[in-house]
């Protein structure tokens, strides 16, 4: 699900999964040229909403060096986390589908989506609950 340098690539089947998402929260982009031996046709998942919604003082991280940031696995990723914890309180309702602001190679869904990707049966990226205060 994930390509080069934090894009995601998704197959049509997978937008389905977003018909109940604002569609100000994302793009879906055609990839105009197919992926060899592959029947699907693929898009890129432009996620355009980002939150600050990371709670600190029980999250686990440590500051990702400056010179790590630099490299295209870690572009835009201030912290490396080892426990994730959100404040809920910072997330604005209505919101199903964002990068964490100062990580963001991480993409959080919400129960919803989580759902209706089980629902499904996709497969190619792995969902995990994340704690909230």
């Amino acid at each position: 699900m994930f390509g080069r340098e934090g894009s995601v690539f998704v197959y049509e089947k997978f937008e389905q999964v977003f018909n109940k998402v604002d569609q100000s929260h994302f793009q879906l982009i055609p990839i105009k040229k197919g992926i060899s031996d592959c029947p699907q046709k693929y898009q890129i998942l432009n996620i355009l909403k980002c939150i600050d919604c990371l709670n600190e003082e029980l999250s686990v991280f440590t500051p990702t060096p400056e010179d790590k940031r630099k490299l295209p696995a870690f572009y835009g990723n201030k912290y490396e986390l080892s426990k994730l914890v959100i404040d809920p309180k910072k997330i604005p309702e209505g919101s199903h589908l964002f990068r964490l602001m100062g990580c963001d190679s991480i993409v959080i869904v919400s129960e919803e989506i989580a759902k209706n990707i089980r629902k499904m049966k996709l497969i190619g990226f792995n969902l995990k609950i994340i704690d909230n205060i």
